[in-house]
């Protein structure tokens, strides 16, 4: 390309996710070097996390209207607002195609390409698309989305090459596909420490196992709290960490408070909340787990680990098998139970030194992710966009 590509993204989304992250450091990585990106995202309900880490980057955003829902038994006045946001979103990114002298679209998702699917159909400006889970195809109106995105997108850049094959079942040829793996986030350093977690009356250092994502069905949590309840009550040497945000509108999580409670585990089943600056949890840790019972698209908070030098425990889900490989760097439990959970931790606390030297090897096993040429890649899939 003779000048640096100039592109919009299409970004919609609400809550800070892996997903989420991953664009927002793909095109972080392409402005650092040298390309001019602007987001397009709702000012609802995002002042507090997307707007707060598209300002701690320096990331430009202009306000654009995007739909609430796509579901059945919403009002009539809903699927009014939805029309009027897919309108209003198309209109005003046509404009921005001129003002800002666009060369090419991102997008992250279907929904996002669903509220700019009129734009999309009359623009011709190359669309890249990295799809950072499956498409989804359970409704007639998801999987025409994703027949127009299969058609319209340039390229698709996969998370894993999990995706990249879930891709290939749905249409997409691998020559119009390529893998990226990507690094953790770029956090908040604000220098704020954790008091320690368990009272001094232990004597000793716990062993601390941290879990850091969503506290969902789906990610494995519930059994990883029936695990460390089952733990705590055979021994006082271990304690396990939740780093994720769970006071809005989450009954799953106040059940699991609740159990902890009634167990009286609170000081060794510790719940943090959303914790941005995630060093001084990692610094505290020994081991990292990740039991997912969905099918991981890749794994943002192994790469998190393995960059600080701690082994991830994970279940044989999706994408974690292509980050963690069992015995070296961490390990792979093909049973996805609290049982598996229970003998894998009680393992690691047992054998410390064979820890320290699982994370030695974690950290080591980056260097096949080839994370070095991450902007390198990226600037590779806009040129050949382009061409």
């Amino acid at each position: 390309m003779s000048s640096p590509p100039r592109i919009l993204v299409l970004f919609g989304n609400v809550p800070l996710y892996g997903q989420e992250r991953g664009n927002i450091e793909a095109l972080d990585a392409l402005r650092r070097t040298g390309c001019e990106v602007l987001f397009l995202i709702r000012e609802e309900w995002t002042k507090d996390t997307i707007q707060a880490e598209l300002n701690r980057r320096g990331l430009k955003f202009v306000f654009v209207p995007y739909f609430d829902a796509v579901r059945h038994g919403v009002s009539l006045k809903v699927w009014w607002n939805n029309l009027m946001g897919i309108v209003g979103g198309s209109r005003q990114l046509l404009q921005l195609i001129r003002s800002f002298k666009a060369t090419h679209i991102h997008a992250g998702s279907t929904s996002n390409v669903l509220n700019f699917l009129p734009a999309l159909m009359l623009t011709r400006l190359p669309l890249v698309f990295r799809a950072g889970d499956v498409p989804p195809q359970h409704h007639w109106l998801w999987r025409m989305v994703w027949r127009f995105t299969r058609w319209r997108a340039a390229h698709f850049v996969c998370d894993s090459r999990f995706i990249q094959a879930k891709l290939a079942a749905l249409g997409v040829k691998n020559v119009r596909s390529s893998v990226i793996y990507a690094p953790g986030p770029r956090r908040v350093k604000s220098g704020a420490t954790v008091a320690p977690l368990l009272p001094s009356r232990i004597g000793k250092r716990p062993f601390t196992v941290l879990y850091v994502g969503q506290i969902s069905q789906e990610k494995g949590v519930g059994l990883l709290v029936e695990a460390a309840i089952s733990l705590s009550r055979e021994r006082s040497d271990i304690r396990i960490m939740l780093a994720g945000e769970y006071a809005w509108n989450n009954p799953f999580a106040r059940e699991l408070l609740a159990s902890v409670a009634r167990a009286g585990l609170q000081d060794r089943i510790v719940f943090t909340g959303f914790v941005e600056d995630i060093d001084v949890l990692y610094d505290q840790a020994d081991l990292h787990v990740c039991p997912s019972l969905c099918d991981e698209s890749y794994g943002l908070t192994v790469v998190e680990a393995k960059e600080r030098r701690l082994p991830s425990l994970v279940f044989a889900s999706g994408g974690l098998t292509e980050l963690v490989e069992h015995g070296a760097g961490g390990w792979v439990c093909e049973e996805k139970t609290a049982a598996v959970l229970v003998r894998a931790i009680a393992y690691c606390a047992e054998h410390t030194e064979v820890v320290a030297k699982q994370g030695q090897a974690a950290h080591a096993s980056l260097s096949g992710l080839e994370m070095s040429r991450f902007e390198e890649k990226w600037n590779e899939v806009y040129a050949r966009a382009a061409a």
